[in-house]
């Protein structure tokens, strides 16, 4: 998957954390706040290699536009991973933390991967991630993965919009 599906998914982690009924009172501790910054971001994270586990094609860097910029193989996707963040960042409104810490998380694979193949970092949190350099295909044609992809980040980011916008409800409870 490309990074803006991930950053997507990132979201839509944040938003069900968000919706967690906890038991007691809140706090807004910095104790509290820092672990559940925490766990959005390792929670984006696994969505991330959730997503990974699904065949797909990585179809942003074969759009041939982008052939000519140097270091496209890098440029490509962060491109499309800002503009995914900005989608988020934007749809959070008054609330940005939850849904920054998971969308980071979504991406961090991906970062380890490339600091372990190109800059040789040799400590990785997820080594079976970072240690893979072929895509999942699941024997199906680009196109029918590109396709995909483009719908599954098409839904998430709907089901994230609409998320983001729709108000957690406590039930007497205190939601993130």
């Amino acid at each position: 998957m490309d990074l803006f599906a991930h950053v997507l998914a990132g979201g839509l982690v944040a938003e069900g954390l968000r919706r967690i009924r906890w038991p007691g009172r809140a706090t807004a501790s910095k104790v509290a706040v820092g672990l559940g910054l925490t766990g959005a971001f390792f929670a984006g994270a696994l969505s991330h290699l959730a997503l990974d586990r699904l065949p797909h094609f990585g179809f942003l860097p074969h759009v041939l536009v982008w052939s000519s910029i140097p270091h496209a193989w890098l440029v490509r996707p962060v491109v499309g991973g800002m503009l995914a963040l900005a989608f988020v960042m934007h749809e959070a409104r008054t609330r940005p933390w939850l849904p920054a810490a998971a969308s980071l998380g979504a991406i961090y694979p991906d970062v380890e991967k490339i600091a372990h193949t190109e800059l040789g970092v040799p400590w990785v949190l997820f080594r079976a991630h970072a240690e893979v350099t072929a895509t999942y295909t699941g024997g199906y044609p680009p196109k029918v993965l590109a396709a995909f992809e483009i719908a599954a980040a098409i839904a998430m980011a709907v089901a994230y919009a609409r998320l983001a916008r729709a108000p957690v409800r406590s039930r007497g409870k205190t939601a993130l």
